[in-house]
């Protein structure tokens, strides 16, 4: 009901980041700082201070302007995992891969998190800023819900 608080963690993805190997330590340890924190997930930069992903999940991101409506989520090739519903949304022709910068998600006006367990999560606020718009979120949000769920 509320969305998730996001909080930058300190540190790098490092080799291996994203990949479905079945060893999540990095992972656990971002999502560990996050909630020491306060915040419900962490946002993780690659080695050159790019946003990659969340600590358990991929980041989608609503940027103002031209592309307001088509939100980005950052590509496989920055390091981000391949995720289940990001990659359905990204062939769905609901969301985009493109690389973002730290630049982008000051100008932010939404973002969510998805994973398999969670669906399509909205953030409410990253590193204490409120993001202004949920009602893009929660848009996507229902309409992967009823692709899923229809009979």
């Amino acid at each position: 009901e509320r969305g998730f608080s996001l909080v930058t963690v300190p540190g790098k993805t490092g080799l291996g980041w994203g990949e479905k190997s079945g060893n999540y330590l990095a992972h656990c340890e971002a999502l560990r700082v996050a909630r020491s924190m306060g915040a419900d997930e962490a946002l993780v930069m690659d080695d050159l201070g790019r946003p990659v992903s969340c600590a358990m999940g991929n980041l989608i991101v609503w940027l103002p302007g031209a592309s307001y409506r088509l939100p980005i989520t950052p590509a496989r090739q920055s390091g981000a995992r391949s995720g289940a519903v990001a990659g359905w949304l990204v062939k769905a022709g609901r969301v985009q891969e493109k690389d973002l910068t730290v630049r982008d998600l000051s100008k932010a006006v939404a973002m969510a998190v998805t994973n398999s367990r969670i669906g399509v999560m909205p953030v409410a606020s990253l590193d204490g800023r409120e993001l202004p718009d949920l009602s893009l979120p929660l848009e996507l949000s229902d309409f992967y819900r009823k692709k899923l769920l229809r009979p």
